[in-house]
Protein backbone atom coordinates (compact mmCIF):
# COMPACT_ATOMS: atom_id res chain seq x y z
CA UNK A 1 0.00 0.00 0.00
CA UNK A 2 1.27 3.46 -0.82
CA UNK A 3 -0.40 4.98 2.23
CA UNK A 4 -1.20 3.01 5.38
CA UNK A 5 -3.83 4.21 7.82
CA UNK A 6 -4.19 3.19 11.44
CA UNK A 7 -7.07 0.98 10.28
CA UNK A 8 -4.87 -0.93 7.82
CA UNK A 9 -2.09 -1.42 10.41
CA UNK A 10 -4.58 -2.54 13.05
CA UNK A 11 -6.32 -4.93 10.67
CA UNK A 12 -3.06 -6.71 9.87
CA UNK A 13 -2.06 -6.87 13.56
CA UNK A 14 -5.46 -8.26 14.57
CA UNK A 15 -5.52 -10.77 11.72
CA UNK A 16 -2.09 -12.08 12.65
CA UNK A 17 -3.22 -12.27 16.29
CA UNK A 18 -6.18 -14.44 15.38
CA UNK A 19 -3.85 -16.75 13.45
CA UNK A 20 -1.52 -17.03 16.46
CA UNK A 21 1.36 -15.43 14.57
CA UNK A 22 2.59 -13.29 17.45
CA UNK A 23 6.09 -12.44 16.33
CA UNK A 24 4.86 -11.27 12.91
CA UNK A 25 2.12 -9.19 14.54
CA UNK A 26 4.70 -7.52 16.78
CA UNK A 27 6.91 -6.87 13.76
CA UNK A 28 4.00 -5.07 12.10
CA UNK A 29 3.27 -3.14 15.29
CA UNK A 30 6.93 -2.05 15.59
CA UNK A 31 6.94 -1.02 11.92
CA UNK A 32 3.83 1.06 12.54
CA UNK A 33 5.45 2.75 15.54
CA UNK A 34 8.56 3.54 13.52
CA UNK A 35 6.52 5.54 11.00
CA UNK A 36 3.97 6.69 13.61
CA UNK A 37 2.91 10.12 12.53
CA UNK A 38 -0.50 11.72 12.28
CA UNK A 39 -3.17 9.07 11.84
CA UNK A 40 -0.67 6.22 12.17
CA UNK A 41 -0.37 6.65 15.93
CA UNK A 42 -1.82 3.57 17.64
CA UNK A 43 -5.29 3.93 19.09
CA UNK A 44 -7.34 1.88 21.55
CA UNK A 45 -8.30 -0.63 18.84
CA UNK A 46 -4.65 -1.13 17.87
CA UNK A 47 -3.77 -1.88 21.48
CA UNK A 48 -6.69 -4.26 21.73
CA UNK A 49 -5.16 -6.13 18.76
CA UNK A 50 -1.75 -6.13 20.45
CA UNK A 51 -3.26 -7.52 23.67
CA UNK A 52 -5.03 -10.19 21.59
CA UNK A 53 -1.65 -11.15 20.14
CA UNK A 54 -0.34 -11.55 23.67
CA UNK A 55 -3.38 -13.57 24.74
CA UNK A 56 -3.36 -15.92 21.74
CA UNK A 57 0.37 -16.58 22.04
CA UNK A 58 0.79 -16.58 25.84
CA UNK A 59 3.15 -13.59 25.90
CA UNK A 60 2.56 -12.53 29.50
CA UNK A 61 5.43 -10.07 29.92
CA UNK A 62 4.59 -8.35 26.66
CA UNK A 63 0.93 -8.19 27.66
CA UNK A 64 1.79 -6.56 30.98
CA UNK A 65 4.06 -4.09 29.20
CA UNK A 66 1.56 -3.00 26.54
CA UNK A 67 -1.35 -2.87 28.99
CA UNK A 68 0.58 -0.20 30.93
CA UNK A 69 2.33 1.32 27.90
CA UNK A 70 -0.86 2.40 26.13
CA UNK A 71 -1.78 4.64 29.08
CA UNK A 72 1.74 5.86 29.78
CA UNK A 73 2.87 6.59 26.23
CA UNK A 74 -0.41 7.38 24.44
CA UNK A 75 -2.76 8.43 27.24
CA UNK A 76 -5.19 5.63 26.31
CA UNK A 77 -7.12 4.45 29.35
CA UNK A 78 -7.94 0.74 29.25
CA UNK A 79 -11.53 0.01 28.31
CA UNK A 80 -13.47 -3.07 29.37
CA UNK A 81 -12.29 -4.87 26.19
CA UNK A 82 -8.64 -4.30 27.14
CA UNK A 83 -9.27 -5.67 30.63
CA UNK A 84 -11.10 -8.66 29.18
CA UNK A 85 -8.22 -9.44 26.86
CA UNK A 86 -5.63 -9.08 29.62
CA UNK A 87 -7.68 -11.20 32.04
CA UNK A 88 -7.97 -13.82 29.29
CA UNK A 89 -4.19 -13.80 28.82
CA UNK A 90 -3.49 -14.20 32.53
CA UNK A 91 -6.15 -16.87 32.94
CA UNK A 92 -4.99 -18.92 29.97
CA UNK A 93 -1.42 -19.18 31.28
CA UNK A 94 -2.51 -20.15 34.80
CA UNK A 95 -2.22 -16.78 36.54
CA UNK A 96 -5.83 -16.75 37.74
CA UNK A 97 -4.95 -15.14 41.07
CA UNK A 98 -3.33 -12.20 39.28
CA UNK A 99 -6.29 -11.98 36.92
CA UNK A 100 -8.71 -11.96 39.85
CA UNK A 101 -6.68 -9.23 41.58
CA UNK A 102 -6.71 -7.18 38.36
CA UNK A 103 -10.49 -7.44 38.25
CA UNK A 104 -10.59 -6.15 41.82
CA UNK A 105 -8.71 -2.99 40.79
CA UNK A 106 -11.04 -2.11 37.91
CA UNK A 107 -13.14 1.01 38.18
CA UNK A 108 -15.22 -0.11 35.19
CA UNK A 109 -18.36 -2.18 35.54
CA UNK A 110 -17.50 -5.79 34.81
CA UNK A 111 -19.19 -7.56 31.93
CA UNK A 112 -19.72 -11.15 30.88
CA UNK A 113 -16.57 -11.22 28.76
CA UNK A 114 -14.27 -10.42 31.68
CA UNK A 115 -15.88 -12.92 34.04
CA UNK A 116 -16.07 -15.49 31.25
CA UNK A 117 -12.34 -15.12 30.57
CA UNK A 118 -11.61 -15.68 34.25
CA UNK A 119 -13.91 -18.71 34.49
CA UNK A 120 -12.47 -20.10 31.26
CA UNK A 121 -8.99 -20.01 32.79
CA UNK A 122 -10.27 -21.76 35.88
CA UNK A 123 -11.69 -24.49 33.63
CA UNK A 124 -8.47 -24.90 31.66
CA UNK A 125 -6.35 -25.21 34.79
CA UNK A 126 -8.96 -27.13 36.80
CA UNK A 127 -9.11 -24.54 39.57
CA UNK A 128 -12.58 -25.70 40.53
CA UNK A 129 -12.70 -24.14 43.99
CA UNK A 130 -12.22 -20.61 42.63
CA UNK A 131 -14.44 -21.26 39.59
CA UNK A 132 -17.25 -22.30 41.89
CA UNK A 133 -16.69 -19.31 44.19
CA UNK A 134 -16.70 -16.81 41.33
CA UNK A 135 -19.67 -18.43 39.65
CA UNK A 136 -21.74 -18.59 42.87
CA UNK A 137 -21.13 -14.89 43.53
CA UNK A 138 -21.96 -13.91 39.97
CA UNK A 139 -25.09 -15.92 39.29
CA UNK A 140 -27.08 -14.08 41.95
CA UNK A 141 -26.01 -10.66 40.59
CA UNK A 142 -26.29 -11.11 36.84
CA UNK A 143 -29.01 -9.98 34.52
CA UNK A 144 -30.13 -10.85 31.88
CA UNK A 145 -30.73 -14.56 32.13
CA UNK A 146 -28.52 -15.27 29.07
CA UNK A 147 -25.46 -14.26 31.10
CA UNK A 148 -26.46 -16.65 33.88
CA UNK A 149 -26.81 -19.45 31.32
CA UNK A 150 -23.27 -18.79 30.14
CA UNK A 151 -21.84 -18.94 33.64
CA UNK A 152 -23.72 -22.12 34.48
CA UNK A 153 -22.37 -23.64 31.30
CA UNK A 154 -18.79 -22.55 32.06
CA UNK A 155 -19.03 -23.88 35.61
CA UNK A 156 -20.51 -27.16 34.41
CA UNK A 157 -17.72 -27.51 31.83
CA UNK A 158 -15.10 -26.72 34.50
CA UNK A 159 -16.47 -29.48 36.72
CA UNK A 160 -16.60 -31.90 33.76
CA UNK A 161 -12.96 -31.18 32.86
CA UNK A 162 -12.01 -32.16 36.43
CA UNK A 163 -14.19 -35.33 36.29
CA UNK A 164 -16.46 -33.99 39.05
CA UNK A 165 -19.65 -35.47 37.63
CA UNK A 166 -21.71 -35.06 40.81
CA UNK A 167 -21.01 -31.32 40.66
CA UNK A 168 -21.93 -31.25 36.96
CA UNK A 169 -25.24 -32.87 37.89
CA UNK A 170 -25.80 -30.35 40.71
CA UNK A 171 -25.21 -27.41 38.36
CA UNK A 172 -27.67 -28.87 35.84
CA UNK A 173 -30.24 -29.40 38.63
CA UNK A 174 -29.83 -25.78 39.75
CA UNK A 175 -30.44 -24.69 36.16
CA UNK A 176 -33.69 -26.67 36.13
CA UNK A 177 -34.74 -25.22 39.52
CA UNK A 178 -34.17 -21.69 38.25
CA UNK A 179 -35.93 -22.42 34.97
CA UNK A 180 -32.73 -21.73 33.04
CA UNK A 181 -32.25 -23.63 29.79
CA UNK A 182 -29.24 -23.68 27.57
CA UNK A 183 -30.47 -22.74 24.11
CA UNK A 184 -29.92 -25.46 21.54
CA UNK A 185 -27.16 -24.91 19.02
CA UNK A 186 -27.99 -24.27 15.39
CA UNK A 187 -26.25 -23.85 12.09
CA UNK A 188 -26.93 -21.71 9.07
CA UNK A 189 -26.12 -22.42 5.46
CA UNK A 190 -26.43 -20.20 2.40
CA UNK A 191 -27.64 -21.84 -0.80
CA UNK A 192 -28.19 -19.76 -3.92
CA UNK A 193 -28.16 -16.56 -1.90
CA UNK A 194 -30.79 -17.78 0.60
CA UNK A 195 -29.92 -18.50 4.22
CA UNK A 196 -31.43 -21.72 5.62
Amino acid sequence: MKWRSIASWTTVITGLAELGRGSEAFDVFCSMLSVGEGERVPDEVTFLGVLCVCSHTGMVNEGRHYFKYMAQAYDIEPRIEHYGCFVDLLSRVGLQDEAYELIGTMSLKLNEAVWGALLGGYRIHKNIKLASYVSDNLISKLKPIEAVIGYFTLLSNAYASADRWVDVSNVRKKMVEMGVKKPPGHSLIQVNGVIH
